[in-house]
């Protein structure tokens, strides 16, 4: 059984994970202390469901904030996008802007360095000691939160989606997906409001004079 910190979804082509909303803010919050544009990154990826390629590919033109709209380039074989915007995502990607003048929203390119950014707000936010860079040979103690990749921020959009009440259709309409059997594997996710459908069951009501 997952623990209280880690949401898991068993799916027949394996299991997906995805953050729990204290969690993911508080890892945000984390990279906030220490660099804003990363954790606008993250932010990016947490409300768009979008792969960190795409995310690393935005470019100043891409970005529609006074219609809070962004066109998402290609990704994996996948058609551009025209992704909505959260206000609140809107006012960190103006402040991101704002801080520089270069093309790209973002400065990084994937790699290690990328990563160990994500690796130093997951260990910041539990309290955990992280170098600010990889030194070698270092590795990241154990903790909860190690299997937070940047993939986990795309099935956290997905999954909490599908909390939010989008069916698996809605989802493949947002461009995020091809299919429906890609998307498909959160197609359980919204198990525990099922589960609230377990008060409507009938009633025992008295088994051997007493009332149950």
């Amino acid at each position: 059984m997952a623990s209280p910190s880690t949401a898991v979804l068993s799916t027949t082509s394996g299991i997906t994970e995805w953050l729990n909303a204290d969690d993911a803010f508080g890892i945000i919050a984390a990279a906030d202390d220490f660099e804003p544009e990363f954790a606008t990154l993250l932010a990016f990826l947490l409300y768009t469901g979008a792969r960190i390629g795409a995310a690393l590919d935005l470019r100043r033109e891409d970005l529609r904030l006074d219609e809070g709209r962004a066109w998402a380039r290609s990704q994996k074989g996948q058609p551009h996008m025209d992704v909505r915007l959260r206000a609140d995502l809107c006012e960190r990607l103006a402040a991101c802007l704002t801080s520089h003048d270069r093309q790209r929203v973002f400065r990084w390119h994937y790699g290690a360095h990328l990563a160990h950014q994500l690796t130093r707000a997951r260990l910041a936010y539990l309290g955990l000691p992280c170098p600010a860079r990889r030194p070698v040979g270092w590795r990241e103690p154990s903790n909860r939160l190690e299997w937070v990749t940047f993939h986990i921020w795309r099935h956290t959009w997905a999954t909490w989606m599908r909390q939010a009440g989008t069916d698996i259709k809605g989802l493949v309409a947002t461009g995020n997906w091809r299919s429906e059997r890609s998307a498909n594997r959160y197609a359980h996710a919204v198990a525990r409001d099922e589960w609230e459908r377990v008060e409507k069951l009938p009633s025992m009501g008295k088994i051997r004079g007493v009332t149950r």
